[in-house]
């Protein structure tokens, strides 16, 4: 006779996916952030060519920038909360599931 019932087992389920929705989540933000790395917004030189920016050009960059950081922070928490939250359904239904009567 199986202790184990099949609204655990789907519990089990539903808790791993959720665990590996949460992870594709934070990838993305890992992506993400990898090109706000290789593409920030602001030139590293000015160049030549181009006319010499002016205050408000960097500050606007700058706040542009600061606003992206900000919006990586919030999905990486995201997607922290939706990978807590499957694994809290992973366990719920391992203890009713995995222990002898």
């Amino acid at each position: 006779m199986s202790s184990e019932t099949r609204g655990d087992r789907l519990a089990r389920c539903v808790g791993g996916a959720v665990f590996l929705c949460g992870l594709a989540v934070i990838a993305g933000v890992l992506c993400l952030a990898y090109g706000l790395y290789l593409d920030p917004g602001i030139p590293a030189a000015p160049s030549a060519s181009a006319a010499s920016p002016t205050l408000t050009d960097l500050g606007v960059g700058f706040g542009h920038l600061i606003v992206r950081i900000a919006l990586l922070f919030l999905g990486s928490l995201c997607g922290w909360f939706i990978a807590g939250r499957g694994i809290g359904l992973y366990q719920a239904g391992a203890k009713h599931g995995g222990g002898a009567a």
